[in-house]
């Protein structure tokens, strides 16, 4: 029986070709749409890695000087945090050089000490309560605290992502890399102190 159907497809397959090439066109489509709808949703249903509820993001802007911008002691910075969680509104106060999936990234190229391996990532400029007001949990080591505070090598917390690949298959943590090409006079070392 199909092979009486498949004659006279055949006998008219210069006619029938530009129907085939349309309704697989069509379903190219309608798969790359379905695919792509799937694909946001399972995005869509992932954990961020953080909390959202409950937090506000509040921005400085500072007056610019000129060419460059003005910049504050560390201490202005400490105060402000202060201030607010003096604040009855106020449970968890915490600096960021910016908020999580705002928009704005900052790249750095690092160096794994003692190799010619280089790894870009994205960096974000935290202060010690930060992981604990975003709800951000620490799966290994530990979070910024004020033991951290003039140490000798700048502490710094990695995701699990750049932890498999720089170190793979032992531990990140007191491993040390640096921020400068190897050789350089302005070159600084970073320590892991938690992932």
């Amino acid at each position: 029986m199909i092979a009486h159907l498949l004659k006279p497809l055949w006998k008219r397959k210069g006619r029938n070709l530009l129907l085939s090439l349309e309704i697989a066109l069509a379903f190219t489509v309608a798969f790359a749409i379905a695919a792509t709808g799937l694909r946001y949703w399972q995005l869509y249903h992932q954990p961020l890695g953080f909390a959202w509820q409950n937090v506000w993001s509040v921005e400085l802007v500072f007056p610019n000087s000129g060419d460059h911008e003005v910049d504050f002691d560390p201490a202005v910075y400490g105060q402000l945090q202060r201030s607010l969680e003096r604040l009855p509104e106020v449970e968890k106060a915490a600096l960021s050089a910016y908020s999580p999936y705002e928009n704005s990234t900052w790249n750095t190229d690092y160096w794994l000490l003692g190799s010619n391996i280089e790894l870009e990532s994205n960096v974000m400029a935290v202060s010690d309560g930060f992981f604990d007001t975003m709800g951000v949990r620490v799966l290994e080591g530990r979070a910024f605290n004020a033991s951290d505070d003039g140490a000798a090598r700048q502490p710094v917390l990695i995701n699990r992502r750049f932890a498999e690949a720089a170190f793979p298959g032992r531990s990140a943590i007191g491993q040390r890399f640096s921020d400068g090409e190897p050789g350089s006079k302005e070159r600084k070392e970073l320590e892991v102190v938690g992932v």
